[in-house]
């Protein structure tokens, strides 16, 4: 189901694929050719990665319901493999998104099991509330902590900050963490 819902797209060298802060609709793949990821912070532009065959981008925008936080540029021609956001969702974010519940994580909690719950709002939101023991990781600065993050731990992030929370199961996903939703 996954391959027959791709559909190819050719790209010519120096083309915008996605545009930094445009509205996400789309994952992509990159099938042949090469391509950059820039971003602009403070008025400056910064090289962020070189994307090869096989590697993909766009998905954070998909599953965070955001903008595209950065812009990717083909270096080379080549084709990319393309997903709409609603197969996107339906075939590979889903699959990936497992939720506890909170009868789940009592007997989680009964086994011994090493948890942490993270809270992926900004400080300001989870100061007025917040799940009891969890720590506040705001989404924008998770990436930056995966490193202090522990791999024998197994990490619940609280539901209470909708799509964000999603996307932030899946970065830990990504990164080889254990992570579920936690569902309130």
């Amino acid at each position: 189901a996954l391959f027959a819902a791709f559909k190819a797209k050719k790209c010519a060298e120096g083309e915008v694929i996605v545009s930094q802060d445009s509205s996400g609709d789309t994952f992509y793949v990159i099938a042949n050719g090469k391509a950059k990821v820039t971003a602009h912070h403070d008025g400056e532009e910064k090289m962020l990665a070189e994307l090869v065959p096989g590697q993909f981008f766009g998905e954070e925008a998909l599953i965070g319901d955001t903008t595209r936080n950065a812009t990717v540029t083909m270096t080379e021609k080549g084709n990319l493999m393309c997903l709409e956001k609603e197969q996107f969702k339906a075939l590979l974010e889903q699959p990936v998104l497992s939720t506890i519940t909170q009868k789940d994580l009592e007997s989680i909690k009964a086994d011994g099991t090493d948890l942490a719950i993270i809270d992926v709002r900004l400080s300001g939101e989870y100061r007025h509330d917040h799940p009891d023991n969890s720590i506040n990781i705001p989404l924008n600065r998770l990436r930056q902590r995966l490193s202090q993050l522990s791999r024998e731990k197994i990490y619940l992030v609280s539901d209470n900050a909708g799509p964000r929370s999603e996307l932030g199961v899946y970065l830990l996903v990504k990164s080889g963490f254990q992570a579920y939703l936690l569902a309130s």
